[in-house]
């Protein structure tokens, strides 16, 4: 397996066409709490690209002032609609949007860039890394994975993941974590795992804190850079 990150119900309120500087409106169809802090999110829209994938990333519009960047989980073009997972704390806008949002809602969207290129091949282990920001983006690696392929990984502070992983059909073990040391329980999990195949390749993701941490341990384990791709979600 080779994988590569590179980076450079209610009825639906009528669709409108597209608007000026490729903006445009996407419907929320179905909104679903994951945990205390993630939402999921299906939007349809008039018409879903032949080139959108899982991974990508859109720009949603969450107020008069703010747009906010999300990872796509999910792509339907048969039905033109869309998925992404949100977290909704804080005061924040897009914290604020994605606490509020409900079905029927719209929100402007521009077409997805390949933020984030997300290649599997063959079979081998891909292992996911990080905390619950980087559920999105795992659930688009588990979207694109080919069935031999196999995914294992673990996901930091269960009490703001609850079933989150379970629910984006992710086999990732939630693990506890300390809030003054953010990552410990992703370095705990790989202390005991020792079944981690040598050709693995790893994707971590998160606090820019928690992937140094993690990046740091493998490399001193011997991990090859090559096959370590890290993402931060937070500053």
């Amino acid at each position: 397996m080779t994988v590569s990150i590179a980076t450079s119900s209610h009825t639906m309120a009528p669709r409108r066409r597209t608007r000026s500087h490729h903006v445009e409106l996407a419907t929320v169809q179905q909104a679903h709490r994951l945990s205390a802090r993630l939402r999921w999110f299906r939007f349809a829209c008039d018409r879903v690209g032949s080139g959108w994938t899982p991974g990508d990333k859109i720009m949603l519009r969450v107020s008069n002032r703010a747009r906010r960047a999300y990872t796509l989980c999910a792509v339907d073009p048969d039905r033109d609609e869309f998925e992404v997972v949100a977290i909704a704390h804080g005061a924040g806008p897009g914290g604020v949007w994605a606490g509020q949002l409900a079905v029927g809602d719209t929100t402007e969207f521009q077409a997805p860039k390949r933020d984030v290129d997300i290649r599997i091949e063959r079979e081998g282990t891909v292992v996911l890394l990080g905390d619950e920001t980087a559920l999105g983006l795992f659930a688009g690696v588990g979207a694109r994975a080919p069935e031999t392929a196999a995914l294992i990984g673990a996901v930091e502070h269960p009490a703001h993941v609850g079933n989150a992983h379970r629910t984006l059909s992710l086999n990732l073990e939630a693990v506890g974590g300390d809030p003054a040391h953010p990552g410990g329980g992703l370095l705990a999990w790989l202390q005991r795992t020792p079944f981690v195949p040598r050709d693995a390749h790893y994707i971590v993701c998160g606090h820019r804190t928690v992937v140094r941490r993690i990046a740091g341990e493998l490399t001193e384990r011997g991990v090859h850079s090559e096959r370590v791709r890290a993402r931060t979600y937070w500053s």
